[in-house]
């Protein structure tokens, strides 16, 4: 019998919150150098290289919104171009991961608890959602999830980093996919502490925004467009967004 959250199929363009956390609740990264080992995976997976130093690349079949790395979890926020896409890109993910990590320590056996699990995403306010969920996940503050190095959380909010000009802190992060939902002053609001108001749109199954368009309002997200941030609960355990937040639904 599969697991409960476990990943049966995805579908062709699809958007997805996947996660996965180690074996017992134990820590996948157990130094600073183990999450940047991570991170030049991500780099090697999602950004163009020459094809014989790297066999297996995704550039063009995945797209990576966001991503937040714990001591024993991780989370990504990302939309394939094809069905096989996500399965065939976190099987190399994990696996190298593994590898590295057991070399490392000289340990054996697995590293990650189970298959990964994911949660489709359909319409805008879901993006939004999910975009600062996982995102949250850097930090109870603005401040910490600004200077917090194992997420996309402080590219999006620092213009100083060069997210204006173009210039991506993590180039593996595809911010004009981004763009094509949430604007970039939004996606600097919503990891806000106490976010701004995020304008207008349909609250409707994903495509209802167009890039550069205003955003979601409070009816579409509850607790945002007030400037309370009410609803919202952060903390860094299971995804879980909120009593009065929509919930992604399970990838069936």
């Amino acid at each position: 019998m599969p697991m409960i959250g476990a990943v049966k199929n995805f579908t062709e363009g699809g958007i997805y919150h996947v996660y996965n956390r180690g074996v017992n609740k134990e820590d996948i990264f157990f130094a600073d150098e183990d999450f940047y080992i991570f991170i030049e995976l991500l780099d090697r997976y999602l950004c163009e290289k020459d094809p014989l130093e790297c066999t297996k690349n995704y550039k063009g079949r995945i797209s990576l919104f966001a991503f937040c790395l714990l001591r024993n979890h991780i989370h990504l926020f990302l939309r394939q171009t094809d069905e096989r896409a996500i399965t065939e890109f976190m099987q190399s993910l994990s696996v190298s991961f593994t590898m590295r990590i057991n070399n490392k320590y000289k340990r054996v056996g697995h590293l990650f608890q189970g298959v990964y699990k994911a949660r489709s995403v359909l319409t805008d306010a879901e993006f939004a959602n999910v975009f600062r969920y996982v995102h949250f996940n850097a930090g109870e503050t603005e401040e910490e999830r600004l200077v917090y190095p194992y997420s996309s959380a402080g590219m999006y909010l620092n213009e100083s980093k060069g997210l204006e000009n173009g210039v991506d802190v993590f180039p593996f992060i595809d911010t004009a996919a981004t763009f094509e939902f949430i604007s970039r002053d939004v996606c600097r609001n919503l990891l806000r502490d106490s976010p701004g108001r995020l304008g207008q749109a349909s609250g409707g199954a994903l495509g209802g925004l167009s890039p550069g368009r205003a955003e979601p309002s409070s009816d579409v997200l509850p607790g945002l467009g007030d400037g309370t941030g009410g609803g919202f609960s952060p903390g860094r355990a299971e995804p879980g967004l909120g009593p009065t937040l929509p919930r992604p639904s399970p990838v069936v």
